[in-house]
């Protein structure tokens, strides 16, 4: 179940699920702290929508300016990752916790 919201380096985004978003799956809207997912989607996708969004939200924060490409090419990497290698996430998770 996605989220109803996410902390994005201090900003509280809040996370909505949206039947309609003509031409995407997903859409990050700084100025409000909001993210739109496109409902049905298949979980993996939905998975990397969201993912996918949050980078975008960090990306406003840091003001890196990564190109479309590159988000979607973190998102891919970072899924990949953290799917592989289930220890890693546990220790992330507790890490954080501390």
């Amino acid at each position: 179940m996605i989220p109803k919201s996410v902390n994005v380096l201090g900003r509280e985004y809040q996370i909505e699920v949206e039947q309609h978003l003509p031409n995407m799956f997903g859409y990050c809207d700084y100025e409000n702290l909001l993210i739109k997912i496109k409902a049905d989607q298949q979980p993996a996708m939905e998975l990397d929508t969201v993912l996918h969004e949050i980078l975008h939200a960090i990306d406003y924060s840091m003001n890196t300016e990564l190109e479309e490409r590159q988000i979607y090419c973190m998102t891919v990497g970072i899924l990949s990752v953290l799917k592989y290698n289930q220890p890693l996430l546990e220790y992330l998770y507790k890490a954080t916790k501390k």
